[in-house]
C-alpha cells in the first residue's frame, strides 16, 4: 500500500531533506577545508626539504672549493 502524501507530510519531508542536505554540505565543506590544510602542510614540508637540500649542497660545494685551494 502506498502512503498518501498530504501537504503537511510533503512540507515535513521537504524540511527534513533540506536539513539533511545542509548537514551534508557542511560535512563536505569541512572535508574540503581539511584537504586544503593537508595539501598546504605537504607543500610546506616539501619546501623545507628543498631548502635543506640546497643548504647542504652549498655547504658541500664550499667545502670542495676550500679543499681544492
Amino acid at each position: 500500500m502506498v502512503p498518501k502524501i498530504t501537504p503537511t507530510s510533503r512540507t515535513a519531508h521537504m524540511a527534513r531533506s533540506s536539513f539533511q542536505r545542509s548537514r551534508i554540505e557542511e560535512k563536505f565543506t569541512q572535508a574540503l577545508k581539511a584537504d586544503k590544510k593537508f595539501v598546504s602542510n605537504k607543500e610546506k614540508a616539501a619546501q623545507v626539504k628543498l631548502e635543506k637540500m640546497a643548504k647542504l649542497k652549498a655547504l658541500r660545494l664550499a667545502k670542495e672549493v676550500s679543499e681544492s685551494a
